[in-house]
C-alpha cells in the first residue's frame, strides 16, 4: 500500500475543489476533521450549533463511516465530497405565526 493516498476533496456545491494527501491508517472522521479545516468549511451554523459533516465516496455514492481506515475503503486518487448533516426543522421553528 503506498504512503497516502491522494485525494480529490469536494464541498457540497461542488464549487469547492481541493487535492490531500492522507496516510492510509487515518480514520474517515479524522480524514473528514482535516478536511473541513482544509475547505476553510464553517464548523459552526447561524445559530453557533456545531455543523456535523459526512464523507461521501463520488464513485460509489456512498457514506464512508467514521471509524474505518481511509486505505481500505478509498482507492488511490479517489474523489470524495463533504457533506453537512441536514437537520430538518430548527429549534426556533414556531407554528402559526
Amino acid at each position: 500500500m503506498s504512503q497516502t493516498l491522494n485525494l480529490k476533496v469536494l464541498d457540497v456545491t461542488g464549487q469547492l475543489e481541493k487535492h490531500a494527501s492522507v496516510p492510509p491508517e487515518a480514520s474517515v472522521a479524522e480524514l473528514v476533521e482535516q478536511l473541513v479545516d482544509k475547505l476553510a468549511l464553517p464548523k459552526n451554523d447561524l445559530e453557533g450549533r456545531r455543523i456535523v459533516y459526512h464523507l461521501r465516496s463520488e464513485k460509489s455514492g456512498m457514506a464512508l463511516g467514521g471509524s474505518e481506515p481511509v486505505g481500505e475503503i478509498l482507492e488511490q486518487v479517489a474523489t470524495v465530497r463533504l457533506m453537512p448533516e441536514i437537520v430538518p426543522g430548527g429549534h426556533n421553528c414556531s407554528r402559526g405565526q
